[in-house]
């Protein structure tokens, strides 16, 4: 899509019509061609009028929003812009739920605190997040290996 924003449009809409043919294989691509209409053109101005979505002064970027915009800008914006709900993944929840754990034993260690197995056990159990696990036997396998 970034072809769209280049205002290569034929590029664009070679890219859109192998995404429909992926999608509709069984299809003639004729077919899929032949139902596209003329477009509401009454809806020009709200389209052209839309705004950019800005990013705040005291936004804090990492690594990861650095590559999902470099995968998609369109999805760093719905995540990290706009902050549109995803479905929880279990594999985020277990390694937010480690960082925390690791954050949290490194900030007792520079406070001179005495860091050990049943503080680290303790802290699993305060910052575990088992809401994308589907399973509660694939939860307790994960928990375990925390």
């Amino acid at each position: 899509m970034f072809s769209i924003k280049a205002e290569n449009y034929p590029s664009a809409i070679e890219s859109i019509l192998l995404i429909a043919k992926c999608q509709n294989r069984d299809r003639d691509i004729k077919e899929i061609i032949g139902q596209i209409k003329e477009p509401d053109y009454s809806t020009l101005e709200q389209v052209c009028e839309e705004k950019p979505v800005t990013i705040s002064a005291d936004h804090l970027f990492s690594v990861s929003q650095f590559i999902s915009y470099k995968k998609c800008p369109r999805l760093y914006q719905y995540r990290y812009l706009m902050k549109i709900p995803e479905k929880p993944r279990y594999y985020f929840d277990f390694g937010a739920s480690i960082h925390n754990i690791v954050e949290q034993l490194t900030k007792l260690l520079k406070e001179g605190k005495p860091i050990n197995q049943d503080v680290a056990f303790e802290l699993l159990q305060k910052y575990w997040d088992p809401k994308g696990y589907k399973s509660r036997i694939d939860e307790k396998r994960d928990y375990k290996r925390g």
